[in-house]
Formats: structure tokens, C-alpha cells, sequence
């Protein structure tokens, strides 16, 4: 009698570990699908996620120009730094403020003639100390 329980349980044992095989499968498929769907949800939940999506750039509205010009002006100094890495002579250097000169003037138009100061003194204040 001993003997046909140990024969009956191995079939019964042979049939439980074929279905823990394949519960083992699927649940490492499970899983895996799990963490996929976890992924792409984190990556939609950043979608949303206004406060750290740029949002707070666009919260300053009292300060917009000056944010605005100041990142302009940035731009202008990074493009100026590049040209400045390019300039290895002193012939490439004159040449440079040559065209930085012509600028102003473009902008500003030419400098005054220069003429005598004909300074006067009109007061003199006299303080303890200076």
C-alpha cells in the first residue's frame, strides 16, 4: 500500500511541476509586461507634469521682457565668443575692430570733432576732509 501512494504521487508530482514551469513563464512575461506599462505610464505622467514642463518659465509675466531680452543678449555674447575663438593673428584682431568701429558708427554715427575743452572754474567747495 505504501507503494501505490509513492506511485500515485508522482504523477500527481510530474503534473504539478509541469504547471509550475509554465506559471513560472507566464509570470516572468507578467512582469515584464508590468514594467513596460509602469514605463510608459511614468512617461505620460511627465507629459503632464506642468510645474517641471517649462511652466514656471512663463510664470513671470511682470518680468517677461526682461527674461526675453536677456536670452537674446546671451545668444549675441555666445556668437561673439565663437567668432572671438577663430581669431588666432593680429591682423585678424584689427580686422575684428575695424568691424566692430564701423558698427558703432553705423549705429551711433561718427564721433564729434575734437576741440579745445576751454574748461572754466566757476566755484570752488571747501569741506572738512576733502
Amino acid at each position: 500500500m505504501h507503494k501505490s501512494k509513492i506511485m500515485l504521487a508522482k504523477p500527481f508530482y510530474n503534473t504539478i511541476k509541469s504547471y509550475f514551469g509554465f506559471f513560472k513563464k507566464i509570470l516572468g512575461i507578467a512582469l515584464i509586461l508590468f514594467s513596460m506599462i509602469n514605463q510608459v505610464k511614468a512617461q505620460k505622467q511627465k507629459e503632464l507634469d506642468i510645474i517641471t514642463n517649462h511652466w514656471l518659465a512663463y510664470s513671470d509675466a511682470p518680468n517677461s521682457l526682461y527674461h526675453y531680452l536677456t536670452g537674446e543678449a546671451y545668444k549675441m555674447l555666445d556668437a561673439r565668443s565663437e567668432k572671438l575663438k577663430q581669431i588666432h593673428t593680429v591682423d585678424g584682431w584689427r580686422k575684428y575692430q575695424a568691424k566692430v568701429r564701423q558698427t558703432l558708427w553705423n549705429i551711433i554715427g561718427p564721433f564729434p570733432q575734437k576741440t579745445s575743452l576751454n574748461a572754466k572754474t566757476t566755484g570752488i567747495v571747501k569741506k572738512d576732509g576733502y
